[in-house]
């Protein structure tokens, strides 16, 4: 692939530890540009994270790594295993259980949580027992401050019922918290990043 001068978007996190609501929106919004696009070609990322998000000199976002995707899933079609990296797996994932284009959307749901409020859904202080349980049994934890739209966004990303979940992200792009976005405009870059990139 091309060289993506900006970093990674776990870099750009680094620096800012968390988004304003403009900024984590724009990013969001590329992230669902580009999973709608390879769930259309039948493939599963399996590791969606801001270290797997580059971000151009110009602050547009792109996901690599498909190390641990899957490709040519059709229809109903399902896949089993835990892969990925474990503050991003799904309750589907962590459960051992078959999972398909939904476990990407829970993945999505914690970066957006990251970007917005500095940190995780699910506290990550745990061993891999309690933070597995947690994630199955245990609902997110957002700050008191977080704009209803947001949190009701939050609520349909990490909603453990996969196929809620996957209901939800049909429609995400009618969601109140992307009501400001030209889908069209972005996706064909025509809208600025609002931020700037420092490489």
């Amino acid at each position: 692939m091309e060289y993506v001068q900006g970093g990674s978007l776990h870099d750009f996190l680094d620096k800012k530890h968390l988004l304003n609501l403009d900024e984590s929106r724009f990013i969001a919004a590329e992230l669902i540009c580009g999973i709608q696009f390879l769930h259309s070609r039948g493939v599963i990322h399996r590791d969606l994270k801001p270290e797997n998000t580059l971000m151009s000199r110009e602050g547009h976002v792109k996901i690599t790594d498909f190390g641990l995707a899957v490709v040519n899933i059709v229809g109903r079609n399902k896949v089993m295993g835990q892969c990925g990296t474990l503050e991003y797996m799904s309750p589907e994932v962590l459960g051992d259980k078959r999972y398909g284009f939904a476990a990407d959307w829970w993945s999505l749901g914690v970066m957006i949580c990251q970007m917005i409020t500095g940190q995780y859904p699910f506290k990550t202080t745990y061993t891999f027992k309690d933070y597995r349980r947690n994630v199955l049994t245990a609902l997110p934890c957002y700050p008191e401050w977080l704009s209803t739209d947001a949190r009701d966004l939050l609520y349909g990303l990490l909603n453990k019922n996969p196929k809620s979940r996957l209901e939800f992200a049909r429609n995400i792009r009618k969601h109140a918290f992307f009501s400001d976005i030209d889908w069209k405009d972005l996706e064909l870059c025509k809208v600025h990043p609002p931020y700037l990139v420092t490489t």
